[in-house]
């Protein structure tokens, strides 16, 4: 499962973020009395469903097969406090890294869901330069 589920997908993921761009929107502060005008950047990640869900499914998976690992390592009584510390150290980020592509993928994103049949349509639309109006 390792070799041929999530290590093939580490990599996937790992390029995704790298190539995911991001857009920052500014919004002003609601405090007034500040001397400098200081705003709150919120920024969103845009990544496709299916990643998303890839996502969820393997941080998931890997983030509660590393609980009862974690369980067994720090109740194990034959090792002391000092290797039960490294042995988190060199665990933990295997822990994290899946936590954290679980978190990109269900907060704080939006959602791309373009196919290519919608990015023709809008390539040939923009190339004959006809708008549609919609009525109400």
């Amino acid at each position: 499962c390792e070799v041929f589920c999530q290590l093939p997908f580490f990599v996937v993921a790992v390029y995704m973020i790298l190539s995911t761009h991001t857009t920052t929107t500014t919004t002003p502060s609601s405090n007034a009395t500040t001397a400098n005008n200081s705003s709150s950047r919120n920024s969103e990640y845009s990544y496709p469903v299916w990643f998303q869900q890839a996502c969820i499914v393997y941080g998931s998976h890997v983030c509660t097969t590393l609980i009862p690992i974690f369980a067994i390592l720090g109740t194990n009584p034959h090792s002391t406090v000092l290797e039960k510390i490294v042995l988190l150290g060199f665990y933990s980020p295997y822990f994290v890294f899946p936590a954290w592509l679980v978190y990109l993928a269900t907060v704080n994103t939006t959602t791309t869901t373009t196919t290519t049949k919608e990015t023709d349509s809008a390539s040939s639309s923009s190339i004959h330069n006809t708008t549609v109006k919609k009525e109400i």
